[in-house]
């Protein structure tokens, strides 16, 4: 092979191995709606459909992660 063939065969392959998924891109912008849900502490938000497209995207409801407001970190209420 010619090294040009092979420079753009190079190419095309690190483009396919960056590439996100579907499934990566779906999860992003949850977690971009939910950064957004955050910011404005819950207000306005249409929980039954945000939680249907978390469980479409297969997520579950339990978790060893919680974040509650710790004592000593009152103003993060």
């Amino acid at each position: 092979m010619e090294l040009e063939t092979i420079n753009k065969l190079y190419l095309e392959l690190s483009q396919v191995a960056t590439a996100k998924t579907a499934r990566e891109l779906e999860l992003e912008d949850l977690l971009t709606s939910a950064r957004c849900i955050a910011q404005r502490k819950g207000a306005d938000t249409a929980w039954n459909r945000f939680d249907a497209r978390l469980s479409d995207a297969g997520i579950g409801t339990v978790t060893a992660k919680v974040f509650k407001v710790i004592p000593q970190f009152p103003d993060e209420a």
